[in-house]
């Protein structure tokens, strides 16, 4: 039994792994698109937004008896092994191991400092499971009573893979940037969304709260905090962001998202604040979009077991909300979809069968093959491919309702 709780539970996830339980398989993917898919990774398992909402390797493992902290730390062992696995495909576990460590000794000697002394002189594996369940938990307290500041996990994990895949990327130098500064400007980017309006309601406040305390500044950076919490942040606060990290830049949108769509209404101002942050990080409106489109997306999913998104009207509203800019976008993309399809016989044929009957493996692999052909033409649709993405799939019947199969016509999102 793999019991992530109990010591050697690293050892166990190799053993497993050796035996087939669990297979580390990676697509091949070019150098450009790596951010982009991790991006996709990490949003889709929840890590980003310090919830285990799936897991990236671990998919087959009984998880029934793990406490919310155990799934939080084996996923985000296992996005530091995704990044390394990228890296150096045809790694040594030992190697990987002591680059964890070396990077936690190396880049977070603050948080390293009271009990690093007594585990040195263990073993490498104990070590890094001692630090990574260090990492999980929240090392301040709320004075709230809400259910869902009961949370004894951190939810900032998710710095910890952004700097740890730069050390990986550049090994020799180390990291760009200081994990104090990735943690404020995201509560800069929490706190300029959630005044935007004028007013911090309670969810805001309490929101704000789990990522301050989870975060673990220095004084320093914690007294900044605070204070811009106080009397307000504004958009020059956000410093050495940078345009080389696109995963850095990419969460900070992403957080910004998040909070807007935690709160109880989702208010014009609060988007012309977003657009703001993403002028000031350097995105253009697609890809706004696109990010806007994946936070709904994993909101939508796991409603039912997040503790932030509680109200049936958030959910209903960011349903409506991904059905408008997709019939949108979809739209305007129809002349080109048509075309494409045309010209993929094949795909035509087994959607037209898959009315009638079900598909073999096969068909089903030519089925994706074709898709992605289709997803050159019209990258937008890559939405589809993703884990959760069959939500859209009612939408696009609206568009070309003579191509989707009736199945997906049942389920069709009415505005």
């Amino acid at each position: 039994m793999f019991t992530p709780g109990s010591k050697g539970w690293i050892n166990k996830y190799f053993d497993l792994v050796d035996r087939g339980e669990i297979e580390l398989n990676i697509p091949e993917i070019e150098k450009e698109q790596i951010a982009h898919y991790l991006q996709i990774k990490f949003s889709n398992s929840g890590v980003m937004y310090g919830f285990p909402a799936e897991f990236i390797f671990c998919k087959h493992i009984d998880q029934s008896k793990w406490t919310v902290d155990e799934k939080l730390k084996i996923l985000l062992f296992e996005a530091l092994l995704l990044i390394y696995l990228i890296k150096i495909p045809h790694f040594k576990r030992h190697e990987f191991i002591e680059s964890i460590q070396h990077f936690y000794v190396n880049h977070r000697p603050n948080f390293l400092q009271k009990f690093l002394a007594s585990i040195l002189n263990t073993k490498q594996e104990q070590v890094v499971e001692t630090i990574l369940t260090k990492r999980i938990s929240l090392r301040g307290k709320f004075n709230e009573t809400k259910f869902w500041l009961l949370y004894a996990h951190n939810v900032f994990v998710y710095i910890d893979i952004l700097l740890y895949r730069d050390y990986i990327t550049d090994y020799k130098e180390g990291t760009i940037y200081s994990y104090d500064d990735i943690a404020l400007n995201a509560l800069i980017v929490m706190n300029l969304v959630s005044a935007a309006d004028g007013v911090i309601d309670e969810v805001e406040k309490n929101l704000y709260k789990l990522f301050l305390v989870s975060a673990n500044l220095n004084d320093q950076y914690y007294e900044k905090a605070e204070k811009l919490f106080q009397y307000g942040a504004k958009i020059k606060d956000l410093k050495n962001i940078g345009s080389e990290n696109q995963l850095y830049r990419n969460f900070l949108l992403n957080i910004a998202f998040f909070t807007l769509f935690i709160s109880h209404d989702q208010i014009e101002k609060e988007r012309k604040v977003i657009q703001k942050i993403a002028k000031k990080i350097g995105f253009d409106t697609d890809q706004i979009l696109k990010i806007e489109m994946m936070v709904e997306q994993f909101l939508l999913k796991n409603a039912q077991d997040l503790p932030f998104v509680n109200a049936r009207s958030n959910t209903d509203q960011m349903l409506r909300s991904v059905s408008k800019k997709w019939l949108k976008i979809l739209g305007r993309n129809k002349d080109k979809m048509v075309i494409e399809l045309k010209q993929s016989k094949d795909l035509i044929r087994l959607i037209n069968k898959s009315r009638k009957e079900d598909l073999t493996k096969t068909e089903k692999e030519l089925v994706k093959a074709q898709f992605k052909d289709l997803i050159k033409t019209v990258p937008s649709l890559a939405i589809f491919m993703l884990p959760g993405g069959a939500i859209l799939l009612p939408i696009l019947s609206k568009v070309l309702p003579d191509i989707l199969p009736s199945a997906f016509k049942d389920n069709e999102i009415n505005n």
